[in-house]
């Protein structure tokens, strides 16, 4: 086995005093400083630790640098309490150079992609012996970048207690898009309060759309999936997005859809996490490729209704050339089955069905290069059905075409 290797280079002095009563620490005096240590080739400059203290309780004051020119910096100070095990603290971290923060996390073998710059300050205190902890962190003047994506620009107000978590002010921006609002886990509870999408404009913003949900989360039953399904506790859920550009939503997953338009969703959800209720609609409009075409913008609808354990949807493609094109279709909605068997999904029973009623083939020559005549007419009605492991595909299609002539060239 390979023995334990930590890179540290440099130097670490100073003097450090206890004085014990009884077995307790009731005297301290601690001061350490480096002129210039370095973790992994990352330099830990100017480290200072100030601890003094007579009885139970000592006062600590401290300060670090890291990355060169002290790129990224914390000073903290606060007071311990050795008898009651008890602290109260506060920090504050100047991050300028993220990069040299990943490359000090990865001699860790943590493989941190970022770069970017923040700053967090910390004020807290709490118990060690309770294990009961509480505080707040402030993350401001954000601008970080993940890998190769834009750079995520804002901040938030994280706060914890024994009992609860909180992050409210939350103002995050990514590209023109923005995400604001705020949301807390209490009592076995998560609740997302007013979290609202719009776009960033120099001058005004436009919502493009809204989530306020409730639902029941206890941590102990996170390990097991039988008892988070059946966790107590209702179910709301109420989305709303308005005219949210596809090609936004693409520069946010950073993949091209090869598809431009525009969509508009509503959806509501009760009951609970074993037995959700409710439904919504999806409305895509403006859609055509987003390279040069000369297909006329397409339009689709689908309606949702979930009970009983199943997802019904229906709805309709709808496009200058071609008369409605009706869709519809049911399959199992049980998260509670897949999450204890994810296999399984490929063995649900689905029912997809499509029909395009009889339509005259005069609009091909608007696509077709060279065709000056169309006459005809085509006719669809299909049916996809089984499972993932053995579909079945039934149905028929009809065509005529009693005349199709080109230009010569």
């Amino acid at each position: 086995a390979s023995a334990f290797e930590v890179p540290l280079a440099g130097s670490l002095g100073g003097t450090v005093g206890f004085g014990f009563t009884k077995g307790s620490i009731d005297q301290l005096s601690c001061e350490l400083r480096s002129p210039g240590l370095s973790y992994g080739g990352a330099g830990l400059d100017d480290i200072e630790l100030i601890a003094t203290g007579e009885g139970p309780q000592s006062d600590f004051e401290f300060s670090a640098g890291l990355g060169e020119e002290r790129a990224n910096t914390i000073k903290g100070s606060g007071t311990v309490d050795f008898a009651e095990l008890g602290y109260t603290g506060g920090a504050d971290l100047a991050l300028g150079d993220l990069s040299q923060v990943a490359e000090a996390a990865r001699e860790f073998g943590a493989d941190l992609q970022l770069a970017g710059s923040a700053k967090v300050k910390w004020q807290g205190g709490g118990n060690l012996d309770a294990r009961e902890h509480s505080g707040e962190a402030v993350l401001s003047e954000a601008s970080v970048t993940l890998r190769d994506g834009d750079a995520i620009r804002g901040g938030l107000v994280f706060g914890y207690s024994p009992d609860s978590l909180s992050a409210t002010g939350c103002q995050l921006e990514l590209g023109r898009l923005s995400l604001l609002g705020e949301g807390s886990l209490a009592n076995d509870t998560l609740e997302l309060k007013g979290v609202r999408l719009r776009t960033v404009g120099e001058t005004e913003s436009t919502e493009l759309g809204q989530i306020d949900a409730t639902v029941p989360l206890d941590f102990e039953s996170l390990s097991d999936t039988e008892t988070f399904f059946d966790q107590p506790g209702d179910v709301s859920v109420r989305v709303r997005i308005n005219e949210l550009a596809l090609s936004d939503i693409a520069a946010l997953v950073q993949k091209d859809f090869g598809v431009l338009g525009t969509i508009d969703a509503k959806l509501d959800l009760d009951g609970s996490l074993s037995a959700l209720a409710g439904g919504g609609e999806v409305k895509l409009s403006g859609l055509k490729p987003s390279g040069e075409s000369k297909l006329a913008a397409a339009e689709a609808g689908l309606r949702l209704d979930v009970a009983d354990g199943r997802l019904a949807v229906d709805g309709e493609f709808l496009q200058p050339d071609l008369p409605p094109i009706t869709l519809s279709g049911s399959a199992p909605l049980r998260p509670e089955k897949l999450a204890n068997d994810p296999a399984s999904l490929s063995r649900q029973r689905f029912d997809l069905r499509a029909h395009c009623p009889t339509t005259q083939l005069a609009w091909l020559r608007r696509y077709v290069p060279g065709m000056t005549h169309a006459d005809g007419t085509f006719a669809a009605d299909l049916r996809l059905s089984g499972t993932a492991d053995e579909p079945q595909l039934s149905g028929q299609i009809t065509g005529e075409a009693s005349l199709l002539k080109f230009r010569r060239e």
